[in-house]
């Protein structure tokens, strides 16, 4: 009886220290990698949000901002395929954050054959790489945004 004992105290305070080290762990690699825009916040407390959010994420938050004033909330939107090319323009879970309510579809060979509810597709870099008909938008010129199904 008494071996059973020690066996389950062995096995708690293994997986005790088990799960206090995957947590030190964790808090210590979220600390790395937040610590700038966490210092950033704190050194300007007076800081308005869009000012914050521009010194953290830089032109990718005046294109996700400029993307917003440009399209209705319940817009069907084509976004860049993520990769290389397009390290944050193209992530939906990042271009969902700032640009929910709208739907978002990842581009791909055949996205508007597949998706003919798409009314805007956003243009970054070399993107879209095929003719588009629309209304182009340019925040500068690397992006911006067509305004499909309207002539000039």
């Amino acid at each position: 009886m008494v071996e059973g004992g020690i066996a389950r105290t062995l096995k708690f305070w293994f997986f005790a220290t088990l799960v206090i080290g995957v947590c030190l762990a964790n808090a210590l690699f979220f600390y790395r990698a937040a610590a700038p825009q966490v210092r950033e916040v704190l050194v300007n407390p007076g800081l308005t949000y869009d000012e914050k959010m521009s010194r953290i994420w830089g032109d990718y938050y005046a294109y996700m901002t400029f993307i917003q004033e440009h399209t209705p909330p319940d817009a069907v939107i084509l976004i860049p395929p993520h990769g290389d090319a397009y390290p944050l323009v193209g992530c939906k879970g990042l271009d969902d954050y700032f640009l929910y309510p709208r739907q978002l579809i990842n581009a791909d060979q055949n996205a508007l054959e597949e998706h003919p509810e798409v009314e805007y597709i956003l243009i970054h870099g070399r993107f879209p790489d095929f003719p588009v008909a629309g209304v182009r938008l340019m925040l500068n010129e690397q992006s911006g945004v067509v305004i499909m199904g309207v002539d000039k």
